[in-house]
């Protein structure tokens, strides 16, 4: 399902440039529960923006369902993306002057779906992460959990075949970081969803088949 080979990533910083990853390699299975842990810094964010196609890298090889990433022109990125990948950022993405129904539409306009049917989706992942009550409210008027929340529910609106998150319990208590969980490992069961999420919370690694650690952009095997 996923292969990175010998996969690096730089970044300039100042007159040189800072390997965010280098000569990664790791193989993730179809419906596979996998975290990848590590300090900050140590290169986690960068592989999930590659595994989602959000950055290219400079070395090496990403590819997800035999496909690979770097031959993909914008558009036909995009499209598989939406078919595929649903992405949980860190921090958010939400548009501030919609509604959260509003939010979690937006990612449902490519489906073809009615204006009915997209509202209708969008209403009910709202109620699987406990934001009923909120789903008129407008995102900057949300606080900081119930924003991470309504990210999630756009992530997982359109039931993609791969999900990737970034530490997506650090705003969420205990409570609702178990529900988020819950959820995943529930998509994982019933349609094989494979998830990678980048963390650090000893909740989240205990809900993992496997954790990959990670320290300076490399595997530690």
């Amino acid at each position: 399902m996923i292969k990175l080979e010998n996969v690096g990533k730089s970044f300039a910083n100042g007159d040189s440039l800072f390997w965010a990853v280098r000569n990664m390699s790791i193989d993730i299975s179809k419906g596979e529960i996998v975290a990848l842990s590590g300090p900050s810094g140590s290169g986690k964010s960068t592989v999930l923006s590659m595994l989602g196609g959000l950055l290219h890298p400079e070395e090496g090889t990403v590819t997800v369902d035999q496909v690979n990433l770097g031959s993909l022109v914008d558009r036909k990125m995009e499209q598989f993306r939406w078919n595929h990948i649903g992405i949980i950022f860190q921090r958010f993405n939400l548009i501030p002057v919609l509604t959260a129904l509003e939010n979690v539409e937006i990612a449902l306009i490519p489906s073809g779906m009615s204006t009915k049917q997209r509202k209708q989706s969008a209403a009910e992942w709202l109620a699987r992460v406990g934001l009923s009550h909120r789903m008129q409210v407008r995102a900057a008027l949300l606080s900081g959990g119930e924003q991470q929340r309504v990210a999630i529910a756009r992530a997982l609106v359109h039931q993609p075949d791969i999900i990737l998150a970034d530490e997506p319990t650090a705003n969420l208590d205990r409570k609702n970081a178990t529900i988020f969980l819950d959820t995943l490992v529930s998509l994982n069961q019933s349609c094989g969803t494979t998830l990678v999420i980048a963390t650090h919370d000893p909740l989240v690694l205990s809900y993992m088949q496997r954790v990959v650690k990670m320290e300076d952009g490399q595997c530690l095997m």
